[in-house]
C-alpha cells in the first residue's frame, strides 16, 4: 500500500521492496522543506538495513543517516505506517554536510526510489559502480 497522504515528519514508515533481508527496514521522515531548483526534499534516516563497509566499526553499519530525497518519489516508495521506536541518529550534521554541499551546487537530491537509494549508497560504500 503505497502512502498517498502529505508525508509528516517523525512518523516511522516502511519502504517498499527493500532487499532480501532487510524486510524490518523502515524510514523516519526528518525534515521536508522546498527548494527553487528541487521543488519538494525530504531528509529521511533509513534504519535496519545492511551495507558492509570496511570503515564501519564492525564492518557492516545498519542506518543512513541522512538521505535528501524528491517527496513525490518518497511518497511512491513508502508502503505503511509502522510503529516502531525511533533510533538516534546523528541525520541534523548529515543534512548540514550536505547543505554546505549543495549551496555550492556540488549536492544533489536522490531521484530514486528508497531501496535504489540503499542499493546506490551500499555500492558507494563499497567501491562499487
Amino acid at each position: 500500500m503505497v502512502c498517498e497522504e502529505p508525508a509528516t515528519k517523525r512518523e516511522p514508515k516502511r519502504a517498499a521492496a527493500l532487499r532480501a533481508g532487510e524486510e524490518s527496514s523502515f524510514i523516519v521522515i526528518q525534515k521536508i522543506e522546498s527548494l527553487p531548483k528541487e521543488g519538494e526534499v525530504v531528509h529521511i534516516s533509513v534504519f535496519n538495513v545492511k551495507i558492509k563497509t570496511p570503515s564501519a566499526e564492525k564492518g557492516m553499519v545498519d542506518k543512513i543517516g541522512h538521505l535528501p530525497i524528491a517527496g513525490a518519489i518518497l511518497r511512491s516508495s513508502l508502503k505503511e505506517r509502522v510503529t516502531k521506536t525511533i533510533p538516534e541518529t546523528e541525520w541534523k550534521q548529515g543534512y548540514k554536510i550536505w547543505r554546505e554541499a549543495y549551496d555550492s551546487g556540488k549536492a544533489g537530491i536522490f531521484t530514486l526510489s528508497v531501496s535504489d537509494c540503499v542499493v546506490y549508497m551500499d555500492n558507494a560504500l563499497n567501491g562499487r559502480k
